[in-house]
């Protein structure tokens, strides 16, 4: 079959224009990009060059994996459409829709399992029939069109809201219901791939703007610079961070490379001056997770803005579970400093709710979390607001009380009569003693969590470790207080007693007050809206942990430091192409690969791209090329007389 110009072209089209211009032909033909993919080099003599030789293989594996999804097609996911509509799309783009679709029920056991729930970076084919064969997608009267998903809501968080929109490949005309029966032709959505990685790859083989500073640093072989600059900033180190986190990290009982191996990152860390990318290597058994994870912990205590990817998901847990149980053990005050730390990702997928040692540094859940401590009219302000008032007049709170009441009766008295005595008896007024203890409770409890909350989730750079100290001590008196009030009656000055018998400097109102003056200037800065909120915790993370595809959001988030340290775990695992993603992140200025190129390279569908060496990792092409001077030789011997390592 012929190709046209048109149809192949990489260099002007984004992805996802690609591959609409696919026919089913083009991607029924496993050759079509047979001709364009040549192997990937191990050497190159520019960035542009180095990037452009990845494309090739990039699109072709892209077709190789949507004709691999054709010929299962009877097992895509599917979904009915209820309704289509234009969406207000991009500038001068008519090809935006959303759609309404519904949540299939059936128990059909030939559908079971095949309810699809759109995700964003989906590719679907718009068909009149639930397909069964490549042929269903290219019938009369809609032939081949197929969709790209770019918004899509969760289902589990709105249930009832079942939209998603798509950039269409041309244009849909749902047409009429017929006016006899009523009814429209049913359409279907399949899902054929995720796009969502490989588009990420496209924009950073493409991007003409990112940091290209490490990405230089690994064009050339054996580059030797790095290890002196290492040495020379630890020599500054020794002496001031390391000291204080040093025997956390002897206790873990860490071989001499091992050692070495943390040393050299916390040499990489104070080092400002140039930029270096280092490999720790060793098989299974060698210890690189735990290495890592008390290299991320020295890090933290250190804080170096640190990013830490790994190919998968279950990568990126591990290392961040290992880093989670070290930090817990060094929490000066509570839970605060987990602020410093989020994970970020899919929330399905890293399957979170399962993982609930994880779910306070999950930043979905953070986001949500301070959101209700933030609202001003039933978050943290208004609680503690209203604590001070109670607490310094309850006479008043008690009248006020009374006073609303009595309005209140009045009114439901005014609408129905008849039922005036029945909600006398069952709305008595509280006695005053009663209604202290019912307000003291109702503000207690929620009062405690969003402190708890606040200082847990927000990071140290925005809230001292002095605020958290009074807001631990307030809480504090506070248990006393309801203590003291659930044991001894508190009518007339009994609750003045109380008051009184509580240790504190000057009075608890007093204190309470200073508490909220010092939270309100502390937080003038932090925003109020989840979207903001979502920003400035990644802004002010010290550690951030991600996969490799993942990371491509950071490039839009510009926080007051930028990130300086890259930690890649499975580096060996993860295509070169895709490193580029994290590598290309604004300031960063050192790169850490783990792992071991012996093991089995990341999976490639197309055997024309694996030819081309597609799967080849960042880690595996340094090795080959002897970076020695950025191999950290995390050596460990299973027995006296073997060495897992070549000298």
């Amino acid at each position: 079959m012929g190709k046209s110009k048109k149809d192949q072209n990489t260099d002007t089209r984004s992805l996802v224009d690609l591959v609409f211009s696919w026919s089913i032909r083009d991607v029924l033909d496993e050759n079509f990009y047979r001709n364009q993919v040549k192997r990937i080099p191990e050497t190159f003599v520019t960035v542009t060059s180095y990037k452009k030789s990845f494309i090739p293989s990039l699109v072709e594996e892209t077709h190789a994996d949507l004709l691999s999804n054709m010929l299962t097609l009877s097992n895509a996911p599917t979904c009915e459409i209820l309704t289509i509509v234009d969406s207000d799309g991009p500038p001068n783009n008519d090809l935006s829709y959303d759609i309404l679709y519904k949540r299939d029920t059936e128990t059909d056991e030939n559908l079971k399992g095949l309810m699809y729930e759109p995700q964003v970076g989906d590719i679907i084919a718009l068909t009149t029939v639930r397909p069964k064969c490549i042929d269903d997608l290219n019938r009369p009267p809609r032939f081949y069109h197929i969709a790209y998903v770019s918004k899509a809501n969760d289902i589990d968080e709105f249930p009832d809201d079942l939209q998603f929109k798509i950039l269409s490949s041309k244009p849909i005309n749902y047409g009429e219901p017929d006016t006899q029966t009523s009814t429209r032709e049913p359409l279907f959505a399949v899902c054929l791939m995720n796009l969502t990685t490989n588009v990420r790859v496209w924009k950073a083989l493409k991007s003409k703007e990112g940091n290209t500073k490490i990405i230089t640093k690994v064009l050339k072989p054996k580059s030797d610079d790095g290890d002196s600059c290492s040495v020379c900033s630890f020599k500054g180190t020794c002496c001031t961070g390391v000291s204080a986190i040093w025997p956390t990290i002897c206790s873990e009982n860490l071989n001499e490379s091992q050692e070495a191996a943390v040393l050299n990152c916390i040499g990489l860390s104070q080092c400002h001056h140039q930029n270096s990318v280092n490999l720790i290597w060793g098989p299974p058994g060698t210890g690189k997770t735990k290495t890592m994870s008390l290299s991320l912990f020295a890090l933290f205590q250190l804080k170096c803005r640190t990013l830490t990817c790994a190919p998968t998901n279950i990568a990126v847990l591990e290392v961040a579970k290992r880093l989670r149980t070290l930090v817990n053990q060094s929490l000066e005050c509570g839970t605060y400093g987990l602020g410093d730390i989020v994970l970020f990702g899919n929330k399905k997928r890293m399957k979170i709710d399962d993982n609930k040692n994880l779910r306070d540094i999950f930043l979905d859940y953070r986001v949500k979390t301070l959101n209700k401590c933030l609202v001003p009219l039933s978050g943290w302000k208004h609680l503690l607001e209203s604590m001070i008032r109670l607490l310094d007049d309850p006479v008043e709170q008690y009248s006020l009380y009374l006073e609303k009441r009595a309005n209140n009766h009045k009114q439901n008295s005014q609408k129905n009569e008849d039922d005036t005595k029945h909600s006398e008896d069952e709305d008595y007024p509280s006695t005053f003693e009663e209604f202290v203890k019912k307000k003291f409770d109702s503000l207690c409890e929620p009062l405690k969590i969003c402190m708890v909350d606040m200082y847990t989730h927000l990071p140290t750079s925005c809230i001292s470790l002095n605020v958290v100290k009074d807001m631990v001590g307030a809480l504090g008196f506070l248990k006393s207080i309801k203590s003291s009030i659930h044991t001894i009656g508190v009518a007339n000055q009994g609750f003045t007693l109380v008051l009184k018998d509580i240790k504190v400097p000057g009075s608890i109102v007093g204190f309470l007050t200073q508490l909220r003056t010092k939270c309100t200037n502390t937080l003038k800065n932090v925003p109020i809206n989840e979207y903001a909120l979502r920003n400035f915790c990644l802004e002010n993370a010290c550690l951030i942990f991600c996969t490799a595809s993942t990371s491509a959001k950071l490039h839009s988030v510009e926080g007051p430091r930028p990130l300086e340290l890259l930690v890649i775990d499975e580096a060996a695992q993860l295509k070169e192409c895709e490193s580029a993603i994290p590598l290309q992140l604004s300031g960063l200025r050192h790169a850490i690969l783990v792992g071991d190129e012996r093991q089995l390279p990341a999976m490639v569908q197309s055997k024309i791209s694996s030819k081309a060496d597609f799967g080849r990792s960042l880690f595996e092409r340094l090795a080959k090329l002897g970076h020695k001077k950025h191999l950290l030789n995390v050596q460990y011997r299973m027995h006296p007389s073997i060495s897992l390592f070549p000298k």
